[in-house]
């Protein structure tokens, strides 16, 4: 009984490795395309995130158009912005 615990808890962190690599290529991806995505609630951290990839965007590319899309079922909005921000 206990090895088939073990086993399934070993199974379980395997996932979540899995899952967490697959979140960063997707992560990744996007960021590639200049996109930008908020899929849960907006909260401090989630915001610090995606500024500082946008940050990252501007530097890599100033003034190339970036797609930010908030899509918050908690706060019951989409809202999705496309834009490009100028260079002084």
């Amino acid at each position: 009984m206990m090895d088939s615990k073990i086993f399934l808890e070993e199974e379980e962190e395997q996932l979540k490795q899995k899952t967490s690599q697959v979140d960063r290529m997707i992560d990744m991806m996007l960021l590639k395309q200049r996109r930008v995505f908020f899929s849960s609630g907006v909260d401090d951290q989630s915001a610090l995130e995606a500024i500082r990839k946008l940050w990252f965007l501007e530097a890599q590319d100033p003034g190339k158009p970036i797609l930010l899309v908030i899509n918050s079922l908690e706060d019951r909005w989409i809202l999705v912005l496309l834009f490009g921000i100028k260079s002084r």
